[in-house]
């Protein structure tokens, strides 16, 4: 199933090139240009009908060279297509609860290049057919966005109801008082408003001037902040305690944006009027105009503003990080620099990379580096192409670079760092600033040579591939390979903040473990809890994802079955699960460090089984022994 967003215009001036390019297309199929546009504006109707159909693939595809104005082969797929009685909006569409957030966001601008296609999660597509099948959609369709003047999430709820809007699962409410901003809450399957974003300790009175203190700076764009400002401000004067948003756009811009906008703030009045180059604020009808901004233009406002409570908050449950590294994170974005995550196995390291992305709204790939990577991983080589010969494949680097998206790289040491990113070196350095290189590449696309650029945004970029201000690459290693940090080229180092990434602390971490463990106390829990600390901070420290590997098996292992219990001992199931997740992290160990863990192991259960006892302590010798 394909659920199309057509753009209210065909064409738009973003790129120059965007309409010689669509008659090349139609031409090289045999389509009347012309007529094929008068049909689309007569479909989309300046985005009153921006989806007039979903469309179903039932067939394979096919590729196809269209001709000498289109080199590169075509996938062509048979589709039908389920007309909708009631196309839908684009208003609406971006409001559907068919629709995830967070694909709205990434269609709220369809001009930003990299965002044509976005999965779907299962059940959409016939949640859109069934939009377009109603008439007048409603609440059972479309999201409610709501400006709500209340001191608490119940509070709101109140106003809510009393105002004849009670929140719905998935609805949105940002909550703001005369002294707190609460800020952007989601209504969950039980009804309740719970927050979905940072809280602004300020009152709204305050944010006008700290708006315009920072509108010298080149970089922050204050009127959508000067708008929600003045909002706020006209709503507790009045006797209004509740707003109804009708457009996501506008909702997003100001409102989900407005912590971030408010932290930039403080960041640019913080450096003073010479911290960055001046500029005359912009007219409020650009600004206004510019509400339908480009994704990554907005990624960098998110990027700018991150808070350590934005990243917290996409950390899955049960994932202790502690502060003072999120502090580190943030913070080191915001400075403009890339990242090396650091850390013993376990710990969280790609997980934080990943909540990062989240919290600033980033698209983002991963990949895990080796040995053998080269620049035919990373930017990419001529290789074979179906229809004989040899073509430009890009690497993992271009084909982010060519997304906007961020790209997270385990095991980041592990590559020869010179050889995989040379020519890269000179345009990381530009993250987060205003580099100006454009490096060249020794491949040729369509006659041209291709060329990767510094752009201070995606939509601005006139190079294919471009690093803009708001791009990142996070790379993370393990803390047992730390010494080969310094193996990294200097060059290479120098455009990343390293980050350590510890084991969190002890109390909470002993109380994540102690909560996976078995529970009944016939199986000592005490004892395998002091036993999983002592060995997650052995001589190779362990993060909590493999310590709690340990503690799920062992309790998995005494849960009765329909018919068995895995093991007769909660100590057996320890053991065995020390085995199978911690002895392949003494891989190359020193002997010395294996006879700590043993006599560690040995402490804690004196009475012991010996079949299990032999297989684990075979296990971790021969792990040293692959070091020899």
């Amino acid at each position: 199933m394909i659920v199309p967003k057509f753009a209210q215009s065909a064409s738009y001036d973003a790129d120059e090139g965007h309409g010689p390019y669509q008659r090349r297309v139609a031409e090289a199929f045999g389509d009347d240009y012309d007529a094929a546009l008068e049909e689309y504006e007569k479909t989309v109707k300046g985005g009153q009908g921006a989806v007039p159909f979903v469309m179903r693939v039932h067939g394979s595809p096919e590729l196809r060279t269209p001709g000498e104005h289109l080199p590169l082969p075509w996938a062509i797929v048979p589709i039908e297509q389920i007309h909708l009685p009631y196309p839908i909006s684009t208003s609406e569409y971006l409001r559907l609860r068919a629709i995830p957030v967070s694909v709205a966001i990434q269609f709220k601008a369809t001009t930003a290049r990299g965002r044509h296609v976005q999965p779907l999660p299962p059940g959409s597509a016939a949640g859109v057919i069934a939009a377009g099948n109603t008439p007048e959609r409603g609440v059972e369709h479309l999201r409610s966005e709501s400006l709500v003047r209340a001191d608490s999430p119940e509070e709101a709820i109140a106003a809510l109801t009393a105002a004849g809007h009670p929140p719905r699962r998935l609805d949105r409410t940002f909550i703001f008082g005369a002294e707190r901003i609460a800020g952007l809450h989601r209504c969950d399957v039980d009804g309740e408003l719970v927050s979905d974003a940072a809280p602004i300790e300020r009152a709204p009175e305050t944010l006008r001037p700290l708006f315009e203190a920072a509108q010298h700076s080149a970089t922050f764009r204050a009127q959508r902040a000067l708008h929600a400002a003045d909002e706020l401000t006209e709503m507790l004067a009045g006797t209004e305690d509740v707003r109804i948003s009708s457009e996501f756009g506008r909702f997003h811009d100001r409102y989900v944006l407005l912590p971030a906008k408010v932290t930039a703030a403080l960041d640019v009045v913080a450096q003073g009027p010479g911290g960055q180059a001046e500029m005359a604020a912009a007219s409020p009808e650009a600004e206004e105009t510019d509400s339908e901004a480009t994704v990554e233009e907005l990624t960098i406002e998110q990027v700018e503003g991150l808070g350590v409570e934005d990243v917290r908050r996409h950390l899955p449950s049960g994932v202790e990080i502690d502060d003072s590294v999120l502090a580190e994170t943030v913070t080191a974005l915001r400075a403009g620099k890339h990242l090396i995550l650091s850390g013993p196995p376990g710990t969280g390291k790609s997980t934080l990379a990943i909540a990062v992305c989240q919290a600033v709204g980033a698209t983002y790939r991963t990949a895990t580096a080796t040995a053998d990577w080269s620049t035919v991983d990373t930017i990419g080589a001529y290789l074979p192409s179906v229809e004989g010969g040899l073509a430009f494949e890009e690497g993992i680097v271009l084909t982010a670079l060519a997304e906007d998206s961020w790209l997270i790289i385990d095991e980041l040491n592990r590559a020869d760092i010179d050889r995989a990113f040379g020519p890269l070196f000179t345009l990381l350095a530009g993250a987060g600033g205003s580099g100006t290189a454009t490096v060249t590449l020794p491949y040729r696309r369509d006659e041209q040579r291709i060329e990767i650029g510094w752009a201070a945004t995606h939509s601005q970029a006139t190079t294919p591939y471009a690093v803009t201000r708001g791009w990142r690459l996070i790379g993370t290693m393990n803390d047992s390979d730390k010494s080969s940090l310094f193996g990294l080229s200097f060059a290479f180092l120098r455009r990343f903040a390293v980050i350590d990434v510890g084991l969190p602390e002890r109390a909470k971490y002993e109380q994540l473990v102690a909560r996976r463990l078995p529970q009944a106390e016939e199986h000592a829990p005490a004892q395998l809890r002091d036993a999983a600390m002592n060995v997650a901070h052995g001589p190779i420290p362990l993060g909590p994802a493999i310590v709690l590997d340990v503690a799920e098996f062992t309790r998995r292992g005494v849960t009765a079955t329909a018919n068995t219990t895995p093991y007769d001992s909660a100590v057996t199931a320890f053991l065995t699960a020390v085995r199978l997740y911690v002895a392949p992290q003494y891989e190359g160990a020193e002997h010395a460090d294996v006879a700590a863990l043993t006599r560690i192991l040995a402490d804690a259960f004196p009475d012991r089984d010996g079949a299990a006892w032999d297989r684990l302590t075979a296990a971790l010798e021969r792990a040293a022994l692959v070091g020899l």
